[in-house]
This record gives C-alpha cells, sequence and structure tokens, in this order.
C-alpha cells in the first residue's frame, strides 16, 4: 500500500470517528505531503521571471465555498495552508478538514488574482509558484 492509498484510507477513518478525525486528518495530510509530484516537482520555464514578479504574493489568501458557507484560510509559498490557528502541510488536507470529505485541494482552494479574477491555486502549481 503506498502512501497516497494510506491517506485515503486514513480520511475514510476519519470520516467514521469524530472524536479521532484531526490526528487522522493530520497523519494523511503528512502522508500527502510526502506523495511524489505534490506540486513541487515540475516547473515551468518562465517560473523564474513569474515567482520574481509575484515574490510579494505569499501569503495568498485563499476560499473555499460551499452552498452552506465560504471558509477561509492562508496559503504559504511551500504550500502549507492555514486556517485560523491550524496548520495543514497540503491544500487537500486542509480541504477535507473544511469540507469533510476528500477533495483535490489545488482545484477546490480559490484566490481572487490581481485582475480580480477568482482562480484555483493550481494555477498558481502549473506556474511553478508553489
Amino acid at each position: 500500500m503506498d502512501d497516497l492509498e494510506k491517506a485515503r484510507l486514513l480520511l475514510r477513518l476519519a470520516g467514521k470517528n469524530p472524536q479521532e478525525s484531526r490526528a487522522l486528518i493530520a497523519w494523511a495530510d503528512d502522508l500527502l505531503s510526502q506523495v511524489p509530484g505534490g506540486g513541487s516537482g515540475r516547473r515551468s520555464r518562465s517560473s523564474g521571471a513569474i515567482r520574481e514578479q509575484l515574490s510579494g504574493l505569499f501569503p495568498v489568501p485563499v476560499f473555499i465555498e460551499t452552498p452552506d458557507a465560504q471558509s477561509q484560510g492562508t496559503l504559504y509559498a511551500d504550500a502549507r495552508l492555514q486556517i485560523g490557528y491550524e496548520t495543514y502541510k497540503s491544500p487537500s488536507g486542509a480541504a477535507v478538514a473544511v469540507l469533510g470529505y476528500p477533495d483535490n485541494g489545488w482545484r477546490v482552494w480559490k484566490f481572487v488574482d490581481t485582475e480580480g479574477r477568482t482562480q484555483s491555486i493550481d494555477v498558481l502549481r502549473r506556474q511553478g509558484l508553489i
């Protein structure tokens, strides 16, 4: 069983065991942050120029919208995401904590870019900024 499968199992257990969910989510978050290709491996050729231009970008205010509410957090350049006083090692770990079920944090967390457009944080990762 690889780390991704272990993390999925831990997240399923977290949904069934509310008393231990924080610990299980944190454990899954640790495993997900170690999965190869988790975001920092691919860099575009122009990422140096983009990174220099946007060096003041981080930390980035981010949010998730659900039908019931909007949750806010802060994204750091090393892909950590903070919600209130809790810091997660990956956007997906933070998404599970907010949504209560596994989801791709790179796609569900959003930010407002410099032109006022709402985009997923995956845009930052694809540009090599994270």
